[in-house]
């Protein structure tokens, strides 16, 4: 059996526990199922590590091929999802981020271009008495989007299928 996951820059996890990644429909004659680091556009700089950190009962699902690039940054508060469909490529610098319960999840054939923002949730609780506490939501992308350079996809989205989102767009709406 070949091991699914190639590791080819520095990878960085954080709280990390058996069975946080799931690799779905993984055959194990695949070499480099999911690999992590190594994919980025030759123009760009160079960027240090992935770093992928897990809170309690998160998941990470990978449904087939995947490619995260450096600088990226994944991480899924507590009960969060991350799910990553078919044939993913994902170019530097990304943080997703899955705030507690919420899930982000892409559809197949999708495109990260480099330096986006994908966050469900507004961040932490501020303690001012008349002000409410921080939005949370899913964001959805579906089949063949490609989310070009520097966006930032907010909670409570989703994406439909074949969809190109700008360079420097600031999605807040579905």
């Amino acid at each position: 059996i070949k091991f699914p996951i190639k590791l080819v820059s520095s990878v960085k996890a954080i709280n990390l526990k058996r069975g946080q990644i799931v690799l779905d429909n993984w055959n194990k004659n695949n070499c480099y199922h999911i690999l992590l680091g190594g994919g980025k556009s030759p123009a760009l700089q160079s960027y240090p590590r992935i770093t992928i950190r897990m809170a309690d009962n998160a998941k990470l699902f990978f449904k087939g091929t995947a490619i995260i690039s450096e600088g990226t940054s994944l991480r899924a508060d507590k009960n969060a999802k991350i799910v990553i469909g078919k044939n993913f490529y994902c170019n530097a610098d990304n943080y997703l981020r899955a705030g507690s319960g919420d899930t982000i999840s892409f559809g197949n054939d999708c495109l990260l271009g480099w330096s986006n923002i994908i966050n469900t949730t507004d961040g932490h609780n501020i303690e001012i008495p008349h002000l409410t506490s921080p939005q949370t939501g899913n964001i959805n992308i579906n089949n063949h989007v490609w989310i070009t350079t520097r966006c930032i996809i907010g909670k409570k989205v989703s994406i439909a299928n074949d969809c190109v989102v700008a360079s420097n767009s600031v999605v807040t709406k579905s």
